[in-house]
């Protein structure tokens, strides 16, 4: 962290410059530092090493010029309704830029996994996905919650810098570090420009300024004390499950609450952030937190609205963009609805402007195509058919501007390379947002809606659900997956996917291994990561046993050879089966039913490994 910059970091963070974006008020812009980079990144680099030694900016580098950009949804004629941008000189933001790219390369070890926001691969999906998994497990449950989105006053511009230095100073930055992030706040001054008007410079005494690329970052690290202490009051209370209690999610400043036992619950919250408000500036606003039912009885409900000045919400609650509603089976109606008739009055204005005809296209993929991308990731439902034929046809109408199609459109969905014009395929696009979750039932660690939804099921695994038939997937699903796993099972026949040879069939959780869902007994196992078959194979075929023990360092011969038979290794003998003794390395012996097939041979449809020590 305290290293020297060197001229490839300057160079990383000038190419990784958006030439779109407005110069700061020294006029230099993004495109002329590209242009005269080789030029450029010695001198920058020496004086951002000054910098890292003790020494300061110049008061005009760090002016920046505050452009008021108005919130979707509120009154322009309300000042508290604009989101203050700075735009900050281009070597500023290199700085910040390199500094940002320095924390990120641990920021996911020490910022827990409830925060997604500009932490290096979290999502914003995956807290919706958790907000629909509470809904539907407290609604199954018949436990008693809601959910609470919190607004946090101004919040980038009202953390105190005293704060900010100290809590720094607790996460470990070294001195050396913490300088350089101070040189970048040192004395800043900013003047507000309003279309042709510029007020006075003024100085600034306590933000983390919007625009600057370290912002967003210094945020988060101050925030996460907050959800610290969240997580830890045992008299704030979530959803239990069987290893995590979830109560939090976090996107950057907006936070979203699931809450349960809310009469002993709320008043400590409310503690909580009061205490935290006094050393951080950051406050609760409010007439902007909204708090919706899930599953309270109305005399409850009738208590709790008395005593918690919230904007108490009935049809839907509004978080990162989507109207999350009290009911899963309301999620459409609420939310795509809406969509289509944007989408549709964005086309028909934009029907009356002479833009040529690969103009249109490009529209509608920088427009369109991703308004409707976040909505299909972030809601796994399932939506009518026709609807995705309408949404085709009015993309493929404004195109051709209402005139008869020359060209069709299986050749205008076709890639370039292959001599279409890549025109978005919505109905394809639906179908990969809905598997795009797939893998993260392998990832490691899983995002929290893994653990949350595998509680529903356990001790059987989500990994292994999409490689069962349907009649042997596990009761207790969430719509949410259901909905992945019809998709999938399509496609899977879509695409005649039948072949058995998966290295990504778990061995751990799966029902159709009964051994494996005893985690007990495979905790060696899961504790190296060895849940999937994958691990018993090689590039030539399945692993050697001494190969295996090389590789994995000695694992228990017993359930080694219980994923291999696919058996639980009776020590007894059952009437009517026919045994073969199995010899394993150490002079283990095991007497394994020669009728039983493994798991290997089932799976992958193989004989018998030949170099195992079997013998009749």
């Amino acid at each position: 962290m305290e290293n020297m910059i060197t001229q490839e970091e300057v160079l990383k963070a000038i190419k990784q410059l958006n030439t779109s974006k407005a110069p700061g008020p020294d006029g230099f812009t993004a495109l002329y530092y590209k242009k005269y980079a080789k030029t450029l990144t010695p001198q920058l680099t020496n004086a951002l090493n000054e910098i890292l030694n003790g020494g300061f900016w110049g008061r005009d580098s760090l002016l920046a010029q505050v452009t008021p950009i108005p919130k979707p949804d509120t009154d322009s004629l309300n000042c508290a309704n604009y989101r203050p941008i700075s735009i900050m000189n281009i070597d500023v933001k290199i700085l910040s830029k390199i500094l940002a790219d320095r924390i990120n390369t641990f920021l996911s070890t020490i910022i827990d996994s409830d925060q997604v926001g500009f932490v290096p691969k979290r999502q914003a999906t995956d807290n919706i996905r958790r907000a629909l998994t509470f809904i539907h497990t407290i609604r199954s449950k018949a436990i008693p919650g809601l959910l609470l989105s919190i607004d946090l006053s101004k919040a980038f511009d009202s953390v105190s810098w005293s704060y900010l230095h100290y809590i720094l100073d607790k996460w470990g930055f070294k001195q050396k570090f913490q300088h350089i992030i101070k040189a970048l706040y040192n004395y800043p001054q900013a003047y507000v420009r309003w279309g042709p008007y510029y007020t006075e410079t003024f100085p600034l005494s306590g933000d983390t300024r919007q625009g600057c690329p370290l912002s967003p970052i210094l945020f988060i690290l101050a925030l996460e004390p907050l959800a610290a202490q969240i997580r830890n009051n045992i008299n704030i209370s979530g959803l239990k499950t069987d290893s995590n209690h979830h109560k939090i999610c976090l996107f950057a400043d907006d936070i979203l609450l699931m809450i349960t036992r809310p009469l002993t619950t709320l008043p400590n919250l409310i503690n909580t952030f009061d205490r935290y408000a006094e050393i951080s500036g950051l406050k609760i606003n409010y007439t902007k937190t909204y708090a919706i039912n899930i599953n309270l009885p109305p005399l409850q409900l009738k208590l709790l609205q008395l005593n918690f000045d919230f904007k108490w919400q009935s049809a839907h609650l509004k978080y990162l963009g989507i109207k999350i509603t009290p009911h899963i089976q309301d999620l459409y109606r609420t939310n795509y609805p809406p969509l289509w008739k944007n989408v549709i009055t964005t086309l028909k204005t934009w029907t009356k402007q002479d833009t040529s005809w690969i103009g249109r296209i490009h529209a509608v993929k920088m427009v369109i195509l991703p308004q409707v991308l976040y909505y299909f990731r972030t809601l796994p439902i399932s939506i009518p058919s026709h609807d995705i034929e309408k949404l085709q046809q009015q993309v493929m109408k404004y195109i051709w501007n209402t005139r008869p199609p020359r060209v069709s459109k299986a050749t205008m969905q076709a890639p370039r390379e292959k001599g279409g014009l890549g025109v978005p395929n919505f109905g394809n696009y639906y179908q990969a947002a809905q598997i795009v979750s797939i893998p993260m039932l392998y990832a490691n660690p899983p995002p929290k809606w893994v653990t949350m939804e595998e509680s529903l099921i356990s001790p059987a695994k989500l990994a292994a659900t999409i490689w069962l038939p349907f009649v042997h997937r596990p009761e207790g699903l969430t719509p949410m997956l259901e909905q992945t796993l019809t998709i999938w099972d399509k496609i899977k026949h879509k695409a005649k996917l039948f072949s058995p040879h998966y290295p990504a069939v778990p061995i751990v959780g799966n029902p159709e291994f009964s051994p494996g869902l005893d985690q007990g007994s495979f905790q060696w196992w899961v504790s190296k990561g060895l849940t999937v078959l994958r691990y018993m194979f090689g590039i030539s075929g399945p692993l050697k046993w001494d190969r295996f023990q090389q590789l994995y360092s000695s694992p228990p011969p017993r359930r080694t050879f219980q994923v291999l038979t696919g058996t639980t290794l009776p020590k007894i003998q059952i009437q009517g089966y026919k045994y073969t003794t199995l010899y394993v390395p150490g002079n283990n012996m095991y007497q394994i039913p020669i009728l039983q097939r493994s798991l290997v041979e089932t799976t992958f449809y193989l004989k018998p490994i030949p170099h195992l020590p079997y013998r009749t």
